[in-house]
């Protein structure tokens, strides 16, 4: 009995590491006796009945799972979601470490490790508890589970756009990932007609809906402002503050709402008019500049750390399609660059913008790319004789970033 069981963990010994990583992490970031920021049950309680648009696609899960989600249902509900990621994550990369070509293993392993640990990585999900971006990334991550599944691959459209019914900002997130790997598969492999049909249903379905979200959908609200807070009070048997009601009804309902929501007046004749309501959002409701700037510092060494990766890639490429999609990987950093300026979530826009590298070289890991594999044979050769330099970069990336940030 013993034996199997030293077996078992043997065998999941790389998923254990990954998972209490991610765990270890969690722990640090979550406030056990506060729970969710009471703005985010927000988005728990407001379903379909109330409106066609994005923003409602787990309100009406929780409808459904229950008619009286109170604070701490909640809670535990998105406390089961955020363990289940990790257990899936872990698994998701363990299988990768072992399916891995043995000379590039170890580099592999360690590749995780800093993923595992890393600030700008899975770090979000449990310093913002409750926010709807952990369900982007499931969506995400089961596209890309399926995505070279003969069959199952063609569910990758519905899992985007189920990522677009969580929040409309997918679109430019989480789905340039979805959209590269499948650039990638359509040069890559031999089934040309069938990857290209793939990549423009999913492309053109994920923008057809993001378009009806921004344009039509948050103007679907069947319900008052004072009809939604006396619904969600109702619902939940919490007290909301009226201000923040009319906060997340303008992020619900759209910007029709806005002067009333944030006091700002609408003008919507012109490109310039709308850049100069949001540089009035912008200087009324400001960024962190102290964060702001320390997240860019802090994103610089990661994000050249994964050009160097693909400009090494774009050498050892033999065929011009090849040196392109590596291009593509670099250039996918500007889609980071457009959530930095539509948004003044900095930290949770760079986080993506690192989980998308990791996940790119993960994804050709796993595809067996022989490119990419003979540039981290060549990564290893550099720093084979330098643990020292390994393990000071790890403490770094694992720690000295938050600091820096969170002070």
């Amino acid at each position: 009995m013993k034996t199997k069981l030293l077996n078992f963990v043997t065998n999941i010994k790389y998923e254990i590491v990954i998972f209490l990583m991610l765990c270890v992490r969690a722990c640090l970031n979550l406030d056990f006796q506060r729970g969710m920021d009471k703005n985010f049950l927000v988005y728990y309680l407001v379903d379909f009945s109330m409106g066609k648009t994005s923003r409602l696609l787990i309100g009406s899960l929780v409808n459904v799972l229950t008619d009286t989600p109170t604070k701490a249902w909640i809670n535990c509900f998105a406390g089961i979601v955020l363990i289940l990621t990790f257990i899936l994550t872990a698994i998701l990369i363990g299988k990768l470490i072992k399916s891995s070509n043995d000379t590039i293993k170890p580099a592999v392993f360690v590749f995780s490790m800093f993923f595992a640990s890393g600030i700008f990585t899975l770090y979000g999900y449990s310093r913002f508890f409750g926010m709807l971006d952990i369900y982007m990334y499931l969506f995400t991550v089961f596209s890309l589970m399926v995505v070279k599944k003969r069959i199952f691959k063609w569910f990758v459209p519905l899992f985007c756009a189920g990522g677009v019914l969580i929040n409309f900002s997918y679109a430019i997130s989480y789905f340039p990932l979805v959209a590269l790997v499948l650039l990638y598969l359509t040069i890559t492999e031999k089934k040309k007609a069938e990857n290209v049909a793939l990549l423009s249903v999913t492309v053109l379905s994920c923008l057809a809906l993001t378009l009806y979200c921004v344009c039509i959908g948050n103007q679907t609200g069947m319900v008052t402002l004072e009809e939604l807070w006396a619904t969600i009070e109702k619902k939940s048997g919490m007290d909301f503050e009226y201000s923040h009601i009319k906060y997340y009804d303008y992020y619900l309902f759209g910007e029709d709402r806005l002067a009333e929501a944030l006091g700002i007046n609408i003008n919507k004749g012109s490109l310039m008019a709308v850049i100069e309501t949001y540089l009035e959002y912008i200087l009324k409701y400001g960024l962190n500049e102290l964060e702001f700037f320390s997240v860019i510092i802090g994103l610089l060494p990661i994000i050249s750390f994964f050009t160097l990766i693909w400009c090494r890639c774009i050498k050892y490429s033999e065929t011009k399609p090849r040196k392109f999609i590596y291009l593509c990987f670099i250039l996918s950093n500007l889609f980071m660059v457009v959530c930095f300026i539509t948004s003044t979530d900095t930290m949770r826009w760079a986080c993506v913008g690192v989980m998308l590298q990791f996940a790119l070289a993960f994804f050709v890991v796993y595809n067996k790319d022989i490119t990419f594999e003979s540039t981290v044979i060549w990564l290893k050769g550099k720093l084979k004789d330098k643990p020292i330099v390994v393990a000071v970069a790890f403490l770094v990336y694992a720690f000295g970033f938050e600091f820096s940030i969170t002070g």
